[in-house]
């Protein structure tokens, strides 16, 4: 399963939380995906077909 991780963060807790979790998915047999500065387009062409976000 492709999954797509959004994250926004002010101090950058958050990113690091995304960098881990898509490590535990990647381990866990999904292919993910995550940057902090993607366009709409970008996550689009990623065709994820579920999302993960985490915000702090």
């Amino acid at each position: 399963m492709k999954v797509a991780i959004l994250s926004g963060s002010v101090y950058g807790t958050a990113e690091e939380v995304a960098r881990h979790a898509a490590s535990l998915l990647n381990a866990a047999g999904f292919q993910t995906w995550h940057n902090p500065r993607a366009s709409l387009a970008d996550v689009q062409a990623f065709g994820p077909e579920a999302f993960l976000a985490v915000t702090s």
